[in-house]
């Protein structure tokens, strides 16, 4: 049930062993995102897309639609096939974006 925020952590606010895990990672010098980039620079077309849909959530949040999924017809089974499609568009349509492919 939603309602009024009366207590607790701040909205955004880690919890304390989120925390303690993101100060022992920062202190020994690792970053999530050079991993990823790496990873990224390391990967074939399809692990690219892989790694570009568990990402965009966190850079771009979701948009509320006017239609539903349903109307889309998302499914966990055909969500990569979106996504493929929406990279396709994207490097058709911004190319100077797109990571060369080696």
């Amino acid at each position: 049930m939603k309602g009024l925020k009366t207590g607790g952590r701040q909205k955004g606010t880690p919890n304390k062993e989120s925390a303690f895990v993101g100060l022992l990672l920062e202190k020994r010098g690792f970053s999530l995102v050079n991993e990823a980039m790496n990873l990224y620079a390391e990967a074939d077309t399809e692990n690219r897309i892989k790694i570009l849909s568990l990402l965009f959530p966190y850079v771009y949040p979701k948009r509320v639609d006017a239609a539903p999924d349903e109307a889309l017809d998302i499914t966990p089974e055909n969500e990569l096939d979106y996504a493929k499609e929406t990279i396709k568009y994207l490097a058709e349509k911004f190319p100077e974006l797109m990571p060369k492919n080696e």
